[in-house]
């Protein structure tokens, strides 16, 4: 479904990934672990091509970051839900009313969009506080919408960029088991993260990345 083909990004003042090389199947649990700087976020940048390679080249279903024309990136990414590590999430609108709102940005109807984003919500247990704004959501409810957006639009994959990386362990925990259930569904979950500990309880495949480049063993 998805392949990373000797994958180099440079940046003006170091390399962001030297030579990767990566395939994920449907139905994939992917950590990408390292250190701070070592390329997580640049890795998952380049998927859904908001980076293209200086070098080789990423591969997802009939797309490729060597031929795409930039009008056709908009249909790749509707394809790839994304949690981002910041939430970036609108504070003037309800939980419910982010989802519409992102699903009409990529020209979904409003009564689809109003049919997803109930689903969704569903699907992270939240619906029960769709009338919400974030403002009156805690740290974790809102990580809870952001996924939800993000697999509004039955994605065949989901990019999670340090999804924990701002909770408190349980909540953190409570992340994880959401993203594992969507999982199982069939879904791929590629997740970069710090937290060994949602490793050990959430076991997947693990892509070790140090300075740029992918380590085979920890």
């Amino acid at each position: 479904m998805l392949s990373l083909n000797n994958v180099s990004v440079y940046f003006k003042d170091h390399a962001g990934l030297l030579d990767v090389s990566i395939g994920v199947n449907k139905g994939d649990f992917v950590y990408i672990v390292g250190p701070t700087g070592a390329g997580k976020t640049t890795l998952l940048r380049t998927i859904y091509m908001d980076l293209m390679p200086d070098d080789g080249f990423v591969q997802f279903g009939e797309y490729n970051s060597l031929m795409i024309k930039r009008r056709r990136i908009p249909y790749l990414r509707r394809q790839i839900g994304v949690v981002f590590q910041d939430f970036k999430i609108l504070e003037d609108r309800t939980a419910f009313d982010n989802i519409v709102f992102a699903l009409g940005a990529i020209g979904v109807s409003s009564q689809t969009a109003k049919g997803k984003a109930a689903r969704a919500l569903k699907n992270v247990g939240l619906m029960s506080k769709k009338d919400r704004y974030p403002f009156e959501l805690s740290h974790g409810e809102i990580q809870r919408v952001c996924i939800a957006r993000a697999i509004a639009n039955d994605p065949l994959i989901i990019l999670a960029d340090e999804p924990t990386g701002n909770l408190d362990p349980k909540t953190a925990h409570g992340i994880v088991s959401v993203l594992r259930k969507l999982n199982e569904r069939g879904i791929a979950v590629i997740t970069a993260t710090h937290n060994y500990r949602i490793i050990r309880d959430f076991p997947g495949r693990i892509i070790y990345l140090k300075n740029g480049r992918q380590i085979e063993k920890m």
